[in-house]
């Protein structure tokens, strides 16, 4: 041990006796630098066989020959940063600003209650976002902009918990480093000024007015939100920490301790069921709720002046960044997906050659759809180990009489099915809709949309449905309704022997699996959306049909799709399902397909003609008799 540590002193001696590093993620000493001292003070701690947490680089709880490795391979690569990070996503730019780490005393005893008792907090060296994330970043990820008050430059506001959370990820995968929102001290750390503090009220200034957009000086423009950085910043050059708009925190919501804490954080589940800290006063607050200190409760369905700021930990990439991490395509399809940030010698790997193939060329990965299904893509960096990996899902077209459609791919996973948080308990068809159980499924493909008159048509030659004539419109793109049971069944038969495939309609499970997003669920009380009119026609928007004002079901695909690319999963037409209707076990299960027997089939989605809470993704509906003569509110989509 003793020689291998010797030849790894020599090693760093003679390598980088020259070179220093600004960051201060692996500066040991605290002296400002990253040199063969660090390296030396941890090998001091191997052969003493003594654990000191400053000399804990890997932060794994040992002290030892990794460590050394870490310091080693961060020193050769030469990969290191000024104080403060700046970063460029598409148009918009960013930077984070360095937090040294440091000991202060946090809440307050003139506050409210929540702001009880003081209580010291030591935390380590971090970043945090100079000014609160723009609508301009935001949409440079990909999300969509439901800002009430909108500007590139305006902080992106009216955003819930999970909408952020898709936002870090989204950002994560284009950049490879790993972004979150700041823990509760970390931001009162920040705002306090760090360890530069001058003890402020308020983030910068005991002046509010110089450094906040609050009640009393915000209503100016038409607008309540302003601009980022348009005030004075606090003492480390952070922007908007009291004022403009509330700021999101990772933690949740709860009482201090008393205790003094180091690196507290009380994370919030990924769906966001759970209460968390908003910080910071808004534009709407008095000046005495922009106070440093103030804490408030936060509930995911709060929509206002809420916003967020990014924290980071490390200064150095985690994965490779690319383009995208999520491409969907038919097959036959080629895609591309650049790599951002590696060092340009790379190879990939397919997890199912079968679904999809890929090449790498001038940083760009090339992939070749097969067959329908998922597949996921592993990008290595020779040179860096970094990698990445990329979520492949391959549709199917389908064409029968010169009519197409397409059938998405579903990937396994678990959920919880039935009246889950979001779904706002109180909706849906009494006990049957509210037992929420474990379901575990394996990959399967659904429709992308209802199945269309146009479809039926060709594969029946007639069409059953009523809104066909009814108040004299044709729509061929509108989903086919007023079909029975039996000549669903004998459509499905037809069209599968037409393709030499295997259609049927989807088990409930698999139905509500598909509206939620699969397993990429943003956690929507509607398919895609928390806003019904997004995604769906229900009984306050659907007479748009070609702005006649005909209230009736609408073309397919109108409207945004949810996660996985399906449209109108929330209305329009209640869908067929091929469970018989009953009520729920509380057991996990794999599989399920319902009661082996029954009197009424299982509807879903609800209709143009039903209230919001109908058209939920875990409300449930059932036909009023079986064998099931038809009804113009109800439709199918396909399964396969």
């Amino acid at each position: 041990m003793k020689r291998l540590v010797f030849f790894l002193c020599l090693l760093c001696g003679l390598s980088f006796q020259m070179a220093t590093a600004q960051t201060r993620n692996y500066d040991v000493n605290r002296d400002g630098e990253v040199n063969i001292a660090d390296i030396n003070a941890v090998i001091h701690a191997v052969i003493c066989d003594k654990y000191i947490s400053s000399n804990d680089v890997n932060r794994d709880g040992e002290v030892n020959i990794g460590d050394i490795n870490t310091l080693v391979d961060r020193i050769l690569r030469d990969e290191y940063w000024d104080d403060d990070l700046v970063f460029n996503v598409g148009n918009a730019s960013f930077k984070m600003i360095r937090v040294e780490g440091g000991t202060f005393m946090m809440g307050s005893n003139n506050g409210a209650n929540n702001e009880k008792p003081v209580h010291e907090v030591t935390l380590s060296p971090y970043y945090i976002g100079q000014t609160e994330v723009t609508q301009e970043l935001w949409k440079a990820t990909g999300c969509r902009n439901r800002s009430h008050y909108k500007g590139s430059k305006l902080p992106v506001n009216d955003v819930v918990f999970v909408e952020c959370q898709d936002f870090i990820k989204r950002l994560n995968v284009l950049t490879g480093y790993h972004f979150s929102l700041p823990t509760e001290a970390q931001w009162e750390f920040a705002a306090r000024g760090g360890n530069d503090s001058e003890g402020c009220q308020y983030a910068g200034s005991d002046d509010i007015g110089s450094v906040a957009w609050y009640k009393d000086n915000s209503n100016t423009g038409g607008t309540r939100v302003h601009e980022v950085a348009t005030k004075l910043p606090n003492e480390l050059g952070l922007f908007d920490m009291s004022g403009n708009i509330e700021e999101l925190c990772q933690d949740k919501y709860g009482a201090y301790s008393s205790e003094a804490q180091v690196d507290p954080e009380k994370p919030i589940t990924e769906d966001g069921d759970d209460d968390c800290v908003i910080r910071g006063g808004s534009c709407y607050a008095i000046d005495s709720k922009c106070r440093v200190t103030v804490r408030s409760l936060y509930s995911n369905y709060d929509r206002t002046d809420n916003g967020l700021r990014l924290a980071l930990r490390d200064s150095l990439p985690v994965a490779l960044g690319v383009s995208e991490n999520n491409v969907e395509m038919m097959e036959g399809g080629v895609a591309t997906v650049t790599i951002i940030n590696g060092k340009g010698a790379y190879h990939a790997q397919s997890s199912d050659q079968n679904v999809a193939v890929g090449y790498i060329e001038d940083s760009k990965l090339y992939i070749v759809a097969m067959w329908s299904g998922t597949a996921t893509f592993t990008i290595w960096d020779d040179q860096s180990d970094l990698k990445a990996e990329v979520l492949v899902r391959v549709g199917k077209e389908c064409s029968v009489g010169g009519v197409t459609f397409k059938m998405m791919p579903v990937e396994g996973g678990t959920f919880m099915m039935g009246n889950t948080w979001e779904q706002a308990p109180g909706y849906g068809d009494g006990d049957y809709a509210y037992t929420v159980h474990e379901v575990t499924l394996s990959s399967y493909s659904i429709g992308q949309t209802e199945v269309t008159q146009e479809l039926w048509t060709a594969v029946m030659g007639n069409n059953p449905s009523e809104h066909n004539e009814w108040q004299n419109f044709i729509n061929p793109q509108g989903p086919v309704e007023n079909m029975t049971w039996d000549e669903c069944m004998e459509f499905i038969a037809r069209l599968n022997e037409m393709t030499g495939l295997h259609f049927r309609l989807p088990t409930e499970a698999e139905w509500e699996f598909a509206a939620r997003g699969g397993n990429r669920s943003m956690v929507y009380r509607y398919s895609g959306s928390r806003y019904l009119n997004e995604v769906g026609w229900y009984e306050d928007n659907a007479d748009h049909w070609q702005g006649g004002g005909v209230y009736g079901p609408q073309t397919v695909a109108l409207l945004l799709p949810n996660e996985l690319g399906l449209f109108d999963m929330s209305g329009n037409v209640r869908e067929l399902c091929q469970d018989w209707y009953g009520p729920y076990s509380d057991e996990p299960q794999t599989n399920p397909t319902g009661p082996e027997t029954g009197d009424k089939r299982v509807t879903r989605g609800g209709s143009f003609a039903d209230q919001s809470g109908d058209c939920c993704c875990a409300s449930r509906g059932h036909t009023y008799e079986f064998p099931f003569e038809g009804g113009n509110l109800v439709g199918f989509r396909l399964a396969m």
